[in-house]
C-alpha cells in the first residue's frame, strides 16, 4: 500500500506542476532576447515580448472563465477575474486597440468592464471572502502578489528615466528604462498566469477542496 496520502501527493503533484511553470516561464520569458534581429523582437507594442505578456493575460483570462462552470457559489468571483485579465490586455495592447477603434479611447472599453467587476464583488460579498481565504491557502497567491509588485512598483522605478540618469548620468542610451519595464511586465504578466493556474486548477479536480462551498 502506498503510505502516502492523497492530499499529500495532490500536493507534490501540484509543487512539481508550479516547478515546471517557474522553469517553462524563465525560457519564455528570456525567449525574445534570442530572436532574430527584426521589429518583431524589438520592445514595443508589436514586439514578441508585448504579444507575450498580451497571451499570458488573455490565456489567464480564457481559463478563470473555463473554471467558473466548475466553481459553484465562486462563480461570480471566477467570472470577475477574467474580466480583470481582460481589462488588464486592454491596457496592455492601447496603442495598437485604439489605432484599429479610432475614435473610440481604450478607457471607454475598461471602464464598463471595472464597473461590472466591482458590481461583482459587492454583490456576491460572501463568496469573495471565500475565495480569498480559499486563495490564502494556496502558494500561488505568492505569485500574484509578487505581478502586483513588479508592474506596479519595480516597473515604474526602473523603467523611469529619472532612474537611469541619476545611475548612469544623462549619457544612457535611452532604450533601457522601455526595455527593463517591458520585461518587469512581462514577468508579471507570467505570474499572473502562473497565479491563475494555481487558484483554477484545484476547482477543476473532481474533489473539490475542503475549503470551497458546495455547489448549490
Amino acid at each position: 500500500m502506498n503510505d502516502i496520502p492523497k492530499d499529500a501527493q495532490r500536493g507534490r503533484l501540484g509543487f512539481l506542476l508550479m516547478l515546471v511553470l517557474v522553469a517553462l516561464g524563465s525560457v519564455l520569458i528570456l525567449f525574445p532576447a534570442f530572436l532574430p534581429k527584426s521589429s518583431f523582437n524589438a520592445v514595443g507594442e508589436d514586439g514578441a515580448v508585448e504579444l507575450l505578456q498580451l497571451a499570458f493575460l488573455i490565456i489567464s483570462a480564457a481559463i478563470y472563465f473555463a473554471t467558473a462552470g466548475h466553481a459553484g457559489r465562486l462563480k461570480p468571483i471566477f467570472i470577475a477575474l477574467g474580466l480583470g485579465a481582460i481589462c488588464a490586455a486592454i491596457g496592455e495592447y492601447e496603442k495598437p486597440l485604439e489605432a484599429i477603434i479610432d475614435p473610440i479611447e481604450t478607457e471607454w472599453i475598461q471602464l464598463p468592464i471595472l464597473v461590472i467587476i466591482g458590481y461583482l464583488f459587492i454583490r456576491h460579498a460572501k463568496p469573495l471572502a471565500r475565495f480569498m481565504g480559499f486563495a490564502s491557502r494556496r502558494p500561488t497567491s505568492g505569485f500574484l502578489a509578487a505581478a502586483v509588485i513588479l508592474a506596479y512598483v519595480f516597473g515604474e522605478a526602473f523603467g523611469s528615466k529619472n532612474f537611469w540618469e541619476e545611475s548612469l548620468g544623462t549619457g544612457y542610451d535611452e532604450r533601457i528604462p522601455v526595455i527593463v519595464k517591458s520585461y518587469l511586465e512581462l514577468l508579471a504578466c507570467y505570474f499572473i498566469f502562473v497565479a491563475t493556474v494555481g487558484f483554477c486548477l484545484p476547482i477543476t479536480k473532481r474533489t473539490a477542496p475542503k475549503e470551497l462551498p458546495p455547489s448549490p
